[in-house]
């Protein structure tokens, strides 16, 4: 089985319109891909105070995330957003 599941989070420096950085995290289950997220979190500093905090160090940054899943052809759509810890 494919990974069909995948959540995206966009990192935001700031009041920046263009994210600093994108995660995706795959799973074959939507359970799968929160498992990838929540792992990360626990080694990504800068993930974690995005998240968690709105600040990494010295400077402010917020986050944006998806969850978007693959149908039978292999094209994703989103289908819905994703609050960590959700």
């Amino acid at each position: 089985m494919k990974n069909t599941w995948r959540i995206v989070q966009h990192i935001y420096e700031g009041g920046a319109d263009e994210p600093v950085l994108t995660h995706v995290f795959y799973g074959k289950t939507l359970e799968d891909a929160k498992h990838v997220f929540s792992a990360h979190m626990r080694t990504d500093s800068f993930m974690r105070g995005c998240v968690l905090e709105k600040r990494f160090r010295d400077f402010a940054c917020h986050t944006e995330s998806h969850i978007e899943h693959a149908n039978a052809r292999g094209e994703w759509t989103v289908s819905g957003p994703y609050l960590f810890g959700s």
